[in-house]
């Protein structure tokens, strides 16, 4: 026991002057470097901003939204999806069933879909599948990320 504590509190002894000084220099200098690196291992442990939901909206892919304004077929489900809030926010072609998201009204934004898509765990194959098939498919869309910003998007079935 006294060896751990002579190790993490060096021993002092008082000097010729009265001041104290540690019993061993290389003790005091190891002691200041766990230290440090106690302090440095604290900071990075600090917990990160956790992801979560940002914003989330349904909407109907309809045969409008799987065409491009170019009226070329999409087959790209993150193409199909930046369509659909093109149709909704830009063009005022907004089906029936969907809802208006926080996100998406700038053509900035939008360009984003694709990519925002990609990087997610895509939607169920089913939903892929049926889509490329053309045809539509009622869709619950989650937007994720961290701090306002988003990450990625996560695609699920919109009905149930």
């Amino acid at each position: 026991m006294f060896g751990i504590a002579a190790t993490l509190f060096p021993l002092r002894k008082p000097s010729l002057d009265g001041t104290l000084m540690a019993c061993c220099p290389l003790q005091s200098r190891l002691f200041m470097k766990r230290i440090i690196l106690a302090g440095a291992l604290a900071l990075l442990a600090a917990p990160a901003a956790a992801q979560e939901v940002i914003a989330s909206y349904y909407a109907y892919l309809s045969p409008q939204d799987l065409r491009n304004s170019r009226g070329i077929r999409l087959a790209d489900i993150g193409a199909i999806l930046q369509q659909d809030r093109a149709n909704f926010h830009r063009f005022g072609l907004r089906d029936g069933m969907d809802e208006h998201d926080p996100l998406f009204a700038s053509s900035a934004t939008r360009a984003r879909i694709p990519e925002l898509y990609a990087r997610g765990p895509g939607a169920p194959g089913y939903i892929v599948d049926l889509l490329r098939r053309g045809e539509t498919r009622f869709v619950h869309v989650r937007i994720i990320g961290r701090g306002g910003r988003p990450d990625y998007i996560e695609v699920y079935e919109g009905a149930g």
